[in-house]
């Protein structure tokens, strides 16, 4: 399998190092690379968004041709796409009121609500708690992880 690592910002390297290890682990063939034009990403079979900020790589896949191909590969071709952190959160369908004032782009493949869109009051059952990240406990809520609204009830 080739997976592509998008490499436009956040811990692209540690990426394509880890995707690259559980590939051997698993005893698979393939491997893993940078995808920062659209050649590269014609050659993935599945992506890897890493995280970074949401709004720098959104703004950075429109410029470079990435998105909407992304989006396309997605949508026909069921090309699996994995994204942490920020990459996560790029996947939403939804991103509320931060999404807008940062005109960040979503690639609107995932229904769920990034954490901060749950604080921000889309959702009537977020609880304090949800201002935390549940995998880092970072404080910065629209940079690290995305949740479904109901997943801290």
């Amino acid at each position: 399998m080739r997976v592509g690592v998008v490499g436009v910002q956040g811990d692209v390297s540690e990426h394509v190092d880890a995707v690259t290890r559980a590939i051997q682990t698993f005893g698979h063939t393939g491997d893993a690379f940078h995808v920062r034009r659209r050649e590269d990403l014609a050659r993935a079979q599945a992506l890897t968004i890493p995280g970074g900020e949401s709004t720098a790589i959104s703004k950075l896949l429109m410029k470079l041709g990435l998105f909407d191909e992304i989006v396309r590969r997605a949508q026909e071709e069921s090309m699996p796409i994995l994204g942490t952190c920020a990459g996560c959160i790029l996947l939403a369908k939804e991103g509320g009121p931060q999404a807008e004032t940062t005109e960040t782009h979503l690639l609107g493949l995932m229904d769920m609500l990034p954490s901060y869109a749950v604080v921000s009051g889309l959702s009537r059952t977020a609880s304090p708690r949800s201002r935390r990240c549940m995998t880092c406990s970072s404080a910065s809520r629209s940079s690290c992880i995305s949740e479904r609204t109901t997943s801290r009830q």
